[in-house]
């Protein structure tokens, strides 16, 4: 994935009933860069984590992590959001979740902001797509 560094988050959307996750992304700097706008399309979203919105969202970085170390790290909180049946894919133990979350060949990208918007997204695949102005 390109580096959307100082992009601003504009929108988001989940649809929930396809399974997708969208972000849209838009440069506010006063340089020009080659992709002013895009759109972010998660595909096959299986649980999702956003927090912290202020309107103004300012990325620091969108990256792909290891499975493994996400689920690991987040083990305890999802223990203990587990009663409320999140996340979905959690299977009671870092183990089982780690490898249900492999066999169904989910990737989890992290959100990490400079002001805003944080959190993850664990899905099939991410789709970016530059959009023209109107």
């Amino acid at each position: 994935m390109r580096s959307w560094h100082d992009y601003q988050i504009v929108g988001y959307r989940v649809d929930g009933e396809r399974d997708q996750l969208f972000l849209e992304l838009r440069w506010k700097e006063g340089t020009r860069v080659d992709v002013p706008q895009a759109d972010l399309t998660f595909s096959g979203v299986s649980d999702y984590l956003l927090q912290h919105d202020l309107g103004g969202n300012i990325v620091f970085s969108i990256d792909e992590s290891s499975i493994e170390e996400f689920v690991r790290e987040n083990a305890e909180y999802f223990e203990g959001t587990k009663k409320w049946g999140w996340p979905r894919s959690w299977r009671g133990d870092a183990a089982k979740t780690i490898h249900h979350l492999q066999a169904a060949g989910k990737r989890v990208w992290l959100l990490s902001s400079s002001y805003g918007l944080r959190g993850w997204v664990v899905a099939d695949d991410v789709q970016e797509r530059a959009v023209s102005k109107v």
